[in-house]
This record gives structure tokens, sequence and C-alpha cells, in this order.
């Protein structure tokens, strides 16, 4: 965990308290003013970027003009959200904090306000929304019509708060203990033993680290937020639900980083499979934004198309099944999601090391 979580689980614990201490909304909206002052004193310019951001998009739903011009507005709003994202990750020198997550939660919002899903929010409950502390520094993407319905049925018991405490310190094992002490050490060891390998193989062992890492890191610190947003009495939605655990690569994809992939489902493969009319093409683009969501790079490019001929190869199994007991079968198909994702790496280097040859 870097200083700069810590700083925001400090900063979101006594959020926290101030939302026990003080009844209704107000709790809420003076958890959002620590929220913010804690990510000034941290990056300036991300919380210029998000408070600007904020009170932009709300302003320009709630405008006449662009009530009578939904899709202009989506459409203008959404780029100008999507290029400032990629180009704070070209400004290297400055720290930025959370754009990743509150400009999809911007385009979520956009989005269904565009297609009549929902009516726009008033000023200060879309700050509520944003600026709730707990999930600035890495989500999960909440939605806005359930966490405004969490706010409505807000009440903090005994059984809730410590119930979130448990996640919370479930969290911190997965990401101090696991994610920061034990995989990295596993896998410095295990890169030790690969040494004399192919570059195939080595690249195959980090592969596979790299997926445990961002396991452990990432569902932690979902776990802590979801845990802390129970303390003060709200649900969130769950990030991560026993991935290691699916049948098979589709199924790993609706249970790794939910709120994420279940976004890129709404918000980019429906609407690509729809204006295409070809399932194929939107799941390239939703799994192409995946990619770039973490870089726009040439490895996330490729990233993108292993993972679709991954899911594109389930569904072709799973119309045509092979020849072989339905107990073997399902044995084949859980193994292939772990030996797919580990292979991401190597196959990806190995085309870009071809590619610059």
């Amino acid at each position: 965990m870097t200083i700069a979580a810590l700083f925001l689980f400090c900063a979101s614990l006594l959020g926290v308290v101030l939302a026990i201490c003080i009844e209704g909304n107000r709790g809420l909206d003076a958890m959002a003013v620590v929220a913010l002052t804690s990510v000034a004193l941290l990056s300036p310019a991300s919380a210029v970027w998000l408070l600007a951001s904020s009170v932009i998009v709300v302003s320009a739903m709630r405008n006449a003009w662009a009530e009578r011009r939904k899709g202009l507005v989506f459409s203008a709003l959404t780029a100008v959200l999507t290029a400032l994202l990629f180009a704070t990750r070209e400004l290297d020198t400055l720290v930025w904090i959370g754009g990743a997550y509150f400009t999809l939660r911007h385009i979520h919002v956009l989005s269904e306000w565009w297609t009549g899903r929902i009516c726009a929010p008033r000023c200060a409950d879309y700050l509520r929304y944003q600026l709730f502390a707990p999930v600035i520094m890495a989500g999960p993407i909440h939605r806005l019509p359930h966490f405004e319905r969490q706010c409505r049925r807000r009440r903090v018991s005994p059984a809730q708060f410590f119930c979130g405490a448990e996640r919370v310190l479930i969290g911190f094992a997965l990401t101090v203990v696991l994610a920061s002490w034990a995989v990295r050490r596993l896998a410095g060891a295990a890169n030790t033993l690969a040494i004399e390998q192919s570059a195939f193989i080595r690249h195959w062992v980090d592969s596979a680290f790299d997926w445990l890492h961002i396991y452990c890191s990432f569902a932690g610190l979902s776990a802590i937020a979801i845990g802390l947003a129970l303390m003060c009495g709200l649900v969130l939605e769950e990030n991560f639900r026993r991935p290691w655990a699916a049948r098979n690569l589709i199924d790993f994809w609706s249970r790794w980083h939910m709120t994420l992939s279940h976004w890129c489902r709404d918000y980019v493969f429906r609407p690509v499979a729809a204006a295409s009319r070809n399932a194929l093409v939107g799941l390239l683009a939703a799994m192409l934004a995946m990619g770039f969501w973490h870089q726009a790079s040439a490895y996330y490019l490729l990233w993108a198309i292993w993972q679709s001929l991954g899911i594109a190869l389930t569904h072709m199994l799973r119309r045509y099944p092979p020849a072989m007991p339905a107990s073997l079968a399902r044995v084949l198909a859980w193994a292939s999601v772990p030996l797919w994702l580990t292979l991401t790496k190597p196959v990806v280097l190995l085309v870009l090391h071809g590619v610059a040859a």
C-alpha cells in the first residue's frame, strides 16, 4: 500500500466517524469535504480536475439548452473527459489520484442521463457521489442510482459497523501481507529459479505472479473501500467474486474487477455490438476500452486482442463442445483460465519483440 493510499484511508476513517456522528446526508457531505481536502493535500491538480469536472458535468446536464441536445452534450463531454484522462498520463511530472475512476463515473452518469434512465442530479448529490472518500483511490466504480438509494436508506447499526470493520481487516491482509510481502517474495524466489530459462518462460513466471499480485492488491483495496462504506451504513457494489473459481474465461471476466467489466459491458460492448450488429466487434471494443483504461500502449492493444480471442474460443467450445466426458471438459475449462491469462504477457511480448526485430 502506497503512502497516498494510506493517507486517503486515514482520511476515509475520519469521514466514517463524521458520517456516523452527523445524521443524514450532512454526514456524507462532511465526508466529501474531508475527501476533497485530502486529495488537494496529496495532489492539488487532481483535486481541481475532480471538482471542476464534476461541476461542469452536472451543470451541463441541468442546463435547459443541453436537455434538448443530449446526444451532442454527451458526445462532447465524453470526448473531453477521455482526452483529459489520457493527457494526464503524459504529464508524469504531476501526481494524479483517482482520475481513471471518477472519469468512468462521469461517463456512466452522462450515458444514463442521455438515454433517459436517470434525471440530471442536483449538484450537491453529484458531489457527494463523486467525493465519497473510500472509493477515490482505487474504486469500486459504483453507480449513481444505487448510491443514491443507499444514501436514502442509510442506517448505521453495530452489526453493519463490525461487518464493515472485518472487511477492512481482510482488505489490509490481502493488500499489505499478501500483495506487498508474500507475493513479492515468492515472485523473487521464482524468478531466481527461472533465471537460466528462456525469455518466454521467465515472462510466463512473471505473468503468473503479476496476476496474483494484482488480485491481492486490488481485491484488498476494494474490500477496504466496501468495508469503510459499510461502517457508515452504505452497501457498495462488489468488485471481485472468487475469480479463480471461474468455470471458464467468460465466467472469469464476470467475476474479475466487476465494476470495471460491467462498465465496459454496458457502455462499450452493448452499444458497439448493437451498432455493428456483430458481438465480436463489441467484444474487441470492450476489451480495448479495458486495456487502454490501464494504459494506452501497443502492449494493451495486443492484450485486448488476446483476451478477446480467448473469450471467442470459449464461446465456440461451449457451442460446439469436444467429444469427451463432461467431468474432464469441466476440469479442462477451469484449467484454461489461469493458463490463458498467464500466457498473456509472454505471448504479447513475443509478438512485440518480433515486430521490433
